[in-house]
């Protein structure tokens, strides 16, 4: 059972050992009369290192994993040379049922996909270009966040609108802290978040989900990056045959659903299509398009959108379907 202020929290599918409602109705000073389930959620820790400081009393340090809002990575699934031969085979078999049939998808992905696929490399560029990422990660921070003291800077945090992912992750823009004088000297560009470094160098692509959308000053910023990281072919874009992070890891989903329906298991409509449980809108005509239709938008101007959040971008963002979308 879940543990909530150390006692268990009720089932509701279960009866209750004494129904409230027969109870008498006068107050009892020994219990509250109050009955609420709370509806919040777990976040993530990093395990042995949750609590840090614990000396301010009701605000105490934790250490917690973040996500960086509009970057996405490559995959770091395959740790060594054996795993990603593993999926290279599951990507060349995901070919075959793309070209037998098996698996529909819009034709303009098929072209797109299956010369990545029948390649039977894309895992292990994956894996390359996950350490390149965390060893360039890891270096720019360090130089990025050191004074000419020799003494760390802090960090500057700022939260999404939509503050957690799917997994309860805190979901932020992080930078160096810069006193409100060094500010005043620097350009936009010269302060910019280690989110828009990270794909300025290459090495994630840009991933950019409604409604963390970068404002009207920094977009400009974004899709200047991410067309000079292309032009220049830097980090994830100099392998022409890659596959984006977000595009593997739908692929992944694609064979194992696949597999299980081939093997004749019986699939959730949840467990079917959640792999294609998002749209792309393309920003410089506000068109909606499927999940296997943005084939024809540049990286640089994908804005993608949970199914959960459609409704509301609609009309936040005044944007249309594609003819595809409604015929």
């Amino acid at each position: 059972m879940n543990q909530l202020f150390g006692r268990e929290r009720i089932d509701f599918d279960e009866p209750l050992d004494e129904p409230p409602a027969m109870q008498s109705s006068a107050p009892d000073s020994k219990h509250p009369a109050l009955l609420w389930h709370p509806q919040g959620f777990t976040l993530p820790n990093l395990v042995g290192r949750a609590l840090t400081n614990a000396d301010n009393g009701a605000m105490p340090n934790i250490r917690m994993p973040v996500r960086l809002i509009g970057v996405d990575t490559p995959e770091s699934n395959a740790n060594t040379e054996a795993q990603a031969r593993k999926i290279d085979e599951q990507f060349l078999e995901l070919a075959q049922w793309i070209r037998s049939g098996k698996i529909k998808l819009a034709k303009g992905f098929t072209d797109y996909v299956l010369p990545r696929l029948e390649a039977g490399h894309a895992a292990s560029v994956q894996m390359r270009n996950a350490k390149e990422a965390a060893a360039y990660f890891d270096a720019h921070t360090k130089e990025r966040l050191c004074l000419p003291s020799g003494r760390r800077r802090e960090l500057f945090i700022r939260a999404g609108e939509e503050p957690f992912d799917y997994g309860n992750k805190l979901l932020v823009y992080l930078a160096p802290r810069y006193t409100p004088k060094e500010l005043k000297s620097m350009s936009r560009k010269e302060r910019s978040t280690f989110n828009l470094d990270y794909i300025r160098a290459g090495w994630a692509a840009p991933f950019i989900f409604y409604p963390n959308v970068p404002g009207e000053y920094d977009m400009p910023l974004l899709i200047e990056a991410v067309t000079e990281a292309i032009e220049a072919e830097r980090g994830i874009w100099r392998d022409h045959l890659r596959l984006l992070p977000y595009e593997y890891r739908m692929l992944q989903m694609m064979y194992d659903v696949t597999k299980d329906v081939i093997a004749g298991k019986d699939l959730s409509p949840d467990e079917l299509f959640g792999w294609r449980s998002r749209y792309c809108v393309d920003m410089r005509t506000l068109i909606i398009h499927a999940y296997d239709s943005y084939g024809s938008i540049p990286p640089q101007f994908r804005l993608w959108i949970w199914r959960r959040n459609l409704r509301r971008a609609i009309s936040d963002l005044n944007l249309k379907p594609s003819p595809n979308l409604v015929v």
